[in-house]
């Protein structure tokens, strides 16, 4: 198993940290608005598609240091990394991808519970159906040989 990059370790401490503590985003505080974060994804699905990986793997990058709590981030850029035969990156941003979904669930299910003892059952049921059957951080993770 392949040595992560400097740049891949700071992004998967960063982003651990800033889950523990739930700190607004990058993108919050510089003003980026949804429409343009769209945009820099569509950007980065193309050069993908065009073959530029390394290209592609730099705009996820920059995506994922402006809101690292989107899992579609971390599952692009492990399937690039992985693409590349980089293992242990790919790895790394599987694990996140896991944290970050895990963590998506529990503030749904907070939600519903929420609902549930204001009287509003129906919606809690319906948040709650919404997580069922979601993929949870024990069976995410992915073993690349």
């Amino acid at each position: 198993m392949g040595h992560q990059t400097n740049e891949t370790t700071e992004l998967v401490r960063h982003t651990t940290e800033d889950l523990r503590r739930g700190d607004l985003t990058m993108r919050q505080m510089a003003g980026i608005t949804p429409q343009e974060m769209v945009a820099m994804a569509e950007t980065a699905d193309a050069l993908r598609r065009s073959g530029d990986l390394d290209g592609a793997a730099a705009v996820w990058g920059l995506l994922l240091s402006y809101d690292p709590y989107v899992p579609r981030y971390w599952k692009a850029l492990a399937d690039i990394h992985r693409r590349r035969s980089r293992w242990a990156e790919a790895v790394a941003c599987y694990e996140l991808l896991a944290l970050v979904q895990d963590r998506i669930l529990d503030d749904a299910r907070a939600e519903a519970t929420c609902l549930f003892a204001l009287g509003e059952g129906e919606l809690g049921r319906l948040i709650t159906a919404d997580t069922e059957g979601r993929t949870t951080c024990g069976s995410m993770v992915t073993v690349l040989e």
